[in-house]
């Protein structure tokens, strides 16, 4: 049975909750909200970072764990003046030089987790970067063609040659550096090709990377909406004793209530497209696609927008495609890695 035929078996109500347009809400639907996250991140003693508010509204984290013997990094942002801008901070948030600095760790393959690594190895005097295989070759190829187009979008702000971690990441291996122990969890088919959560049993932390994130819109490009939402309901059983999530955009907080937030944008967001599936005959009308806009910036409000797309608004549509080709439908117009871009 394919998508079309399960929804027009299955398809329930329209979501009970009535969704009013408001003109504040019709004024946020198009670029989203627009406040500055910028600064430190203080987790504890041991587990800091910095965010900051990279070009067109798009937040994005590092992170710094302090071992005994070192620090690790885990991710470096995407441009060379974001990650100068958190390394600059380094000595003063965790009391150390950059040098300290004994590995790199790098969640995904999406270039604004990765783009700032060549700045990382020089200023800690030649760290290790490691990653998952499959990340290693993603990036190492640019498979999904993300680098090229940032290369282009910011020219000189981007290394001239792919920055690449190399294989030592492995699920359920635990990693040791600077008398760390973190231990990876790897996840295929989510926000992401490849995810590795990061989980620091001391301090009860874990580092999500973009699976789940805090107020900041989840993005489709893998279609793999459906497999997302299982994988989150199943992150607590993975994780009985986390008590905090430090996610790759927005702030960090409680581990179940970013989870469950999660959740309900992805299931509100899956109702309404099935919705429109139903009413349209199996497509997404135009009509429909703003539909879904305006209801789901009524629902999420104050969720920004990522990826390097411009507006939430755009990124919307796109989700919308993304995810009819996931489920083998026909879109208005897929969405391709070009979009993931400044311009």
């Amino acid at each position: 049975m394919n998508r079309r035929q399960f929804v027009a078996a299955t398809a329930a109500a329209t979501l009970a909750a009535p969704f009013v347009r408001s003109a504040a809400a019709q004024t946020a639907g198009l670029a989203g909200p627009t406040q500055a996250t910028a600064g430190v991140i203080d987790i504890s003693e041991r587990v800091t970072g910095y965010t900051v508010d990279s070009v067109r509204n798009h937040s994005i984290n590092a992170y710094f764990v302090k071992g005994p013997q070192g620090t690790v990094a885990i991710d470096t942002l995407w441009r060379i003046p974001e990650a100068r801008e958190a390394l600059d901070g380094f000595p003063a948030l965790t009391g150390r030089p950059t040098e300290d600095i004994s590995a790199i760790l790098i969640t995904h393959m999406h270039s604004d987790h990765y783009g700032g690594l060549e700045t990382y190895r020089a200023a800690s005097g030649g760290a290790p970067a490691f990653a998952t295989r499959t990340v290693h070759r993603v990036i190492a190829n640019d498979e999904h063609g993300f680098y090229a187009n940032r290369i282009e979008d910011f020219g000189a702000d981007i290394p001239a040659n792919i920055p690449v971690p190399e294989p030592g990441l492995a699920d359920g291996v635990p990693f040791e550096s600077g008398g760390l122990l973190i231990e990876p969890t790897v996840l295929r088919g989510n926000e992401a090709l490849e995810t590795t959560l990061l989980y620091l049993p001391e301090e009860r932390v874990l580092f999500t990377a973009d699976f789940v994130n805090n107020r900041t819109t989840p993005v489709f490009y893998q279609g793999e909406i459906d497999n997302w939402i299982t994988q989150l309901k199943g992150l607590r059983t993975r994780f009985p004793e986390a008590e905090t999530i430090a996610p790759g955009h927005g702030p960090v907080g409680d581990f179940d209530e970013l989870v469950r937030d999660e959740i309900a944008y992805l299931e509100t967001f899956r109702s309404l497209v099935e919705d429109e599936l139903e009413r349209g005959g199996g497509a997404v009308t135009a009509a429909g696609t703003q539909r879904i806009k305006d209801r789901i910036v009524d629902a999420f409000p104050d969720w920004r927008t990522s990826a390097g797309v411009p507006s939430r608004n755009r990124l919307i549509e796109l989700n919308i495609d993304w995810t009819l080709r996931g489920w083998r439908i026909e879109g208005p117009g897929a969405g391709s890695p070009a979009e993931f871009r400044e311009g």
